[in-house]
């Protein structure tokens, strides 16, 4: 069957290439993981600065038994602001999933995701994002 020259050419200047391209994004998106944390804040909408408790469903050595975030001399972290603590976990990468409020109890509840690849999780450990800043 006749094919013309144009078919035959972009089947071999674009298709190859383009496939090429799209194939390592294919196969990198297929070794995503997600994982998800809780944070806290208390003190919030008081003219005071806020604690921030974070939850990773495991235990961490720069949380207490409380959830309250911990620097290295064992003295809880108080942020200036909620927007201090949301700017904090955006530039860690974690995604702002919803939250929720309790204006009577101060207290505001957000949830975060962040994606990884599959083969960092063995080695993932979220304590290891916040230590610079709280070192």
């Amino acid at each position: 069957m006749y094919e013309p020259a144009f078919i035959s050419a972009m089947k071999k200047y674009v298709l190859l290439p383009l496939s090429c391209l799209l194939l390592p994004m294919l196969l990198s998106a297929q070794q995503k993981v997600t994982r998800f944390c809780e944070l806290t804040l208390e003190g919030a909408g008081v003219n005071t600065k806020v604690v921030a408790k974070l939850n990773f469903g495991e235990a961490r050595k720069l949380i207490d038994r409380k959830g309250l975030i911990k620097d290295s001399s064992g003295k809880t972290v108080r942020f200036a602001a909620p927007v201090e603590v949301l700017n904090f976990m955006s530039d860690k990468g974690w995604q702002l999933v919803t939250s929720i409020a309790d204006p009577k109890e101060a207290i505001i509840i957000f949830y975060f995701k962040k994606e990884m690849d599959a083969s960092d999780l063995p080695n993932y450990n979220p304590e290891k994002e916040f230590e610079e800043i709280l070192h």
